[in-house]
């Protein structure tokens, strides 16, 4: 299992560099992909992580840690398909152009060919196994749809785009775009085409405003940045789904995302087996069912195969339309076009239920903290600080009622 979650930032050309103690937090969460191990298995992260870091759970294997340089050969479980990889078992596709997501969809040819080297099966753990074995894309479209321009071409066709969001080429622009509107908005944010651990975000703060060279540089090491304006959230959602080799989408599952008060990642709760969450209504539900559907179909138009997933938020203090639509719910954020903490905390979960750990009537959350953060006692860690370092990985049942 290659647990480079800095995927997006080893996408960007140039790659992006991100700081140590990112680098750190991010080989300690890769940790959560024991979600996907079997016995015999090896976790690859980007800094060494400590053995002691994953404790003895009898039920969940913990994988033997590697580092180094990415692993070229054997069968291998990636995060996403980043440079370097070179190993035969990845599948192969038609190169597609970068203005691909402009184009009407149509299927791109794709054999869904692979080598001999598979993963082991995970016999009587369907969704484990189906995403350790799903097809990976090759690295120029991996690129394609890890950009956010996909994204944000997307919910354009989908008419779910956000108002006032644009594609800015420099200040100047930016300052033309906020002249623009009729009430220029108190804060807003610019995103990088690619970005991983929360780099290349900027965030325009009324008590907090941006340094003008703090924007000029961004522009400078970016290109284009994507300015939206800033809505309140009152509630984060997510659905996790992988394309087969036919290029055919399967949903694996819908989750609400933790986030702390910055904004910060801290964590997804799966509902109950077969069972929905309490803040997204039944409309809402589908409403993002099918924009998952409409975006794995785009998806596989330009040659994506294996994991993604879709973020979405309801805008807090919105009203409903009265014809009864969904306009509270942003259904199209961004697309993670690749494995995500939303695919791990369903494979946990289906792991839990079959160890009898978790009812098939309550819910699994998985939590990230620091390394100062003390999980309740209900909790299982799967990740744990050693010697201060590292972070807290845990999951615990959740009543969702």
């Amino acid at each position: 299992m290659l647990g480079h979650l800095d995927a997006e930032a080893r996408l960007a050309e140039p790659p992006i560099t991100l700081r140590a103690a990112a680098v750190e937090r991010l080989s300690a969460a890769a940790g959560v992909l024991r979600a996907l191990a079997l016995p015999g298995d090896s976790l690859w992260t980007p800094q060494p992580l400590d053995p002691r870091a994953l404790p003895a759970i009898e039920w969940l294997p913990a994988p033997r840690v590697i580092s180094g340089a990415l692993p070229s050969a054997g069968a291998v479980i990636p995060w996403a398909t980043v440079p370097g990889m070179t190993d035969p078992g990845m599948t192969v596709a038609r190169e597609v152009g970068s203005s691909a997501w402009s184009e009407p969809a149509s299927q791109v040819p794709h054999d869904g060919t692979s080598s001999p080297l598979q993963p082991t099966r995970a016999e009587g753990l369907p969704l484990v196994d189906a995403l350790r074995r799903a097809p990976r894309p090759p690295l120029d479209v991996q690129r394609l749809v890890s950009h956010r321009g996909f994204a944000s071409e997307l919910a354009a066709r989908f008419d779910v785009g956000l108002s006032g969001a644009a594609w800015l080429a420099n200040p100047e622009a930016l300052r033309v775009h906020l002249d623009s509107f009729e009430r220029a908005p108190a804060q807003w944010v610019l995103k990088a085409p690619l970005s991983a651990a929360g780099e290349g975000l900027s965030v325009q703060r009324p008590e907090r405003p941006l340094d003008p060279a703090h924007i000029a540089r961004a522009f400078a090491r970016r290109g284009e940045l994507l300015f939206e304006p800033w809505e309140t959230r009152a509630a984060d959602f997510g659905l996790c789904a992988w394309i087969d080799a036919a290029g055919l989408t399967q949903i694996a599952g819908l989750h609400q995302l933790v986030s702390d008060a910055a904004g910060g990642f801290r964590g997804v709760v799966a509902p109950a087996l077969n069972g929905s969450l309490p803040a997204l209504s039944a409309a809402h539900e589908a409403q993002l069912r099918a924009t998952g559907e409409r975006v794995g179909a785009a998806l596989a138009a330009v040659g994506h195969r294996g994991p993604f997933g879709i973020d979405a938020y309801l805008r807090a203090g919105a009203a409903e339309p009265a014809s009864g639509g969904s306009s509270r719910l942003r259904c199209l954020v961004e697309i993670n076009a690749r494995l995500s903490f939303g695919h791990l905390v369903h494979a946990l979960a289906e792991r839990a239920r079959k160890a009898g750990v978790v009812s098939d009537q309550q819910g699994l959350a998985l939590r990230l903290g620091s390394p100062r953060s003390t999980p309740p006692s209900a909790a299982c860690a799967l990740v744990q600080p050693v010697e201060g370092r590292g972070l807290w990985a845990w999951i615990e049942p959740q009543d969702l009622t």
